[in-house]
């Protein structure tokens, strides 16, 4: 692909892909030095915070139906620093670069648009569009695209991201 080079898109970790400090001495009893490999993603904050507080959300606030929180609590991980990952699946979209992310797996389509080009459209599956697909658990880096050797996984995770947008 032309854009192979290209990673710094939401259709890929690039930029998006950051580490999280905690400190919380009376919640975390670790001493500090442990860290969570644990997949999340940015949404989990707000039901954390609930959740180390003690907080419920309300179904309604003034009279006015509150919409569902998404994201899920990190707490789990805070006490055990190899408890499995409770985010098996997260979608991402953002100017027509998407992507999943489900198990430790993540198929991203770059839509060919770069993020400093404003006006730029193309067409929805056109010939720049090419899903990759990466074992995020033993390739970090995004750098071993996958997709020919395992078409039906990449497959199921489009079906899967369709699913989600869907949602």
């Amino acid at each position: 692909s032309p854009f192979q080079w290209m990673k710094q898109v939401a259709s890929h970790f690039g930029g998006t892909r950051n580490a999280l400090a905690v400190s919380w001495p009376d919640g975390i009893d670790s001493g500090g030095d442990d860290l969570r490999s644990q997949f999340h993603h940015v949404i989990d904050l707000f039901p954390t915070i609930l959740d180390v507080v003690n907080v419920e959300l309300p179904e309604k606030v003034n009279g006015i139906e509150q919409s569902p929180v998404h994201g899920i609590s990190m707490r789990y991980c805070f006490s055990d620093p190899l408890a499995e990952s409770r985010r098996k699946t997260q979608y991402f979209e953002i100017l027509g670069n998407r992507a999943i992310y489900h198990e430790g797996w993540m198929a991203s389509c770059f839509h060919g648009r770069l993020p400093w080009i404003r006006f730029a459209g193309f067409e929805f599956d056109g010939p720049e569009e090419v899903w990759e697909l990466y074992h995020i658990e033993e390739d970090f880096s995004q750098s071993l695209d996958l997709a020919l050797s395992e078409p039906d996984r990449l497959a199921g995770l489009r079906s899967l991201f369709e699913d989600e947008a869907t949602k």
